[in-house]
């Protein structure tokens, strides 16, 4: 039976901090140490310490590890309860969370978001506990620009530098980021260490060392190269977690893969009731951006019932729904939706509003991943119409049913499409905003 911590049994656990502390050219004892020592001094497993704390056995390995340097403040309150801490231990043990400093050569903040965080909890969570626990250290998120790939990948980067104290390095890749004049030195070793200059990488590497680190690499291109470099990174830095955000899907051996779909949209059949309507992932996130957070029950129905049509024709893609919210300062719900029309009939004097010119950009770099042959069948289907069956494709385009599942699998992986009824009647759903960028006239 575990009872109070006496006071000769702190003394002792003191008596551990001070000799390790007055041995010339001796560092304080870490977090994880302190713990280990309190936890051996009353003669608990990791085990009995969490189902005593009710904080995870996980957890509680990655703490003594030292994989968590800071972690959540409940998280050590509880754990100091259960342990029965004196003020004094639990002083010691708070600075030793505190000034818990990350050795490696860079510490940079990722970059701050301005806006709130909609949806994805489940997806940032996984990805979170993944690269945490270390059951993979590889994440890779790809999916349709504009999707919210690298927004996703900051809510998680933020997220493990709180819970960890992990130093980040935030790599900004291709068209859609720029370092700028602030590049440190150790974005530009990683950027020519992917371009594939090994002195570079063995510079990275050493850099990062042996310690925890993560590192982001924002709008990274699959590939052979990318694959040697993370791996290898990997392999030299025993402790480094890097996370990857990037158009088409990567498919690295042992990597943790999410294929981020659009934020989902409000069905029909929930179109009478504005509570659940209201909760809808794409339309919390138009009010939040139309609104500024203040939805309440002032939103009128008929605001309520233009927004739900938005979110459906702008497919529940990010950009295009705050991009469409911020319109709404000077329009209606209604009146955007009489201004914004797509192509639905392949004719070429359609327009939408020129503020939407960067979600026509993005979604059609993700459609130039397809091949001239899968763009051109994709074409064919969107000029015929937007829903079909897998059969229905082979008619259409005059292919076998393999290849058919071959073309669905190309443009389902950069997110053109979307599966419905997967359990009884598979659809494919042509995206809006794809019919419309794959109908633009070619210039």
């Amino acid at each position: 039976m575990v009872g109070a911590n006496t006071p000769s049994a702190t003394w002792m656990v003191l008596v551990t901090v001070v000799k390790a502390v007055a041995k010339p050219g001796a560092r304080p004892l870490e977090l994880g140490e302190l713990l280990r020592a309190h936890r051996e001094q009353l003669g608990l497993s990791q085990q009995h310490l969490a189902d005593l704390s009710t904080v995870s056995i996980r957890t509680i390995r990655n703490i003594e590890s030292g994989s968590i340097r800071k972690p959540r403040r409940q998280t050590l309150s509880m754990l100091a309860d259960t342990l029965k801490l004196d003020k004094i231990s639990c002083a010691l043990l708070n600075d030793a969370a505190e000034c818990a400093k990350p050795t490696v050569g860079f510490d940079l903040r990722p970059p701050y978001p301005f806006s709130s965080f909609v949806g994805r909890l489940d997806d940032r969570d996984t990805i979170t506990r993944t690269l945490t626990a270390g059951d993979s250290r590889l994440a890779v998120i790809s999916g349709l620009g504009g999707v919210g790939k690298s927004r996703l990948a900051m809510e998680v980067t933020l997220r493990l530098r709180e819970q960890n104290g992990w130093p980040v390095l935030w790599v900004p890749l291709g068209e859609s980021t720029d370092a700028g004049p602030i590049m440190s030195a150790a974005t530009a070793i990683s950027l020519d260490a992917i371009r594939g200059d090994a002195g570079s990488c063995a510079k990275l590497a050493q850099l990062i060392g042996g310690n925890d680190a993560l590192i982001v690499l924002d709008g990274l291109q699959g590939g052979d190269s990318a694959e040697a470099f993370a791996f290898g990174l990997l392999r030299a830095c025993p402790r480094l977690r890097l996370l990857a955000t990037t158009a088409a899907p990567w498919r690295a051996r042992g990597a943790l893969s999410l294929r981020l779909a659009a934020l989902a949209v409000p069905s029909r059949d929930i179109w009478d009731a504005p509570a659940q309507l209201g909760e809808t992932e794409s339309v919390r996130l138009f009010l939040e951006r139309m609104y500024q957070g203040q939805t309440g029950p002032s939103v009128p129905m008929a605001d309520l019932e233009g927004v739900a049509e938005l979110c459906c024709l702008l497919d529940g893609i990010p950009l295009a729904l705050e991009l469409a919210a911020a319109r709404c300062a000077e329009l209606s719900p209604e009146l955007l939706l009489h201004d914004m029309i797509t192509a639905t009939d392949g004719t070429s004097d359609q327009t939408v509003p020129c503020e939407f010119d960067p979600v026509w950009e993005v979604i059609g770099n993700s459609c130039d991943l397809l091949t001239g042959s899968q763009r051109e069948h994709a074409r064919r289907l969107a000029r015929s119409g937007s829903r079909w069956s897998v059969e229905n494709i082979a008619v259409e385009l005059e292919l076998s049913v393999s290849a058919a599942i071959d073309l669905i699998d190309a443009m389902a992986a950069i997110g053109t499409i979307r599966m419905e009824n997967r359990a009884s009647s598979p659809e494919i759903v042509l995206l809006n905003l794809v019919r419309r960028v794959l109908l633009a006239p070619v210039p």
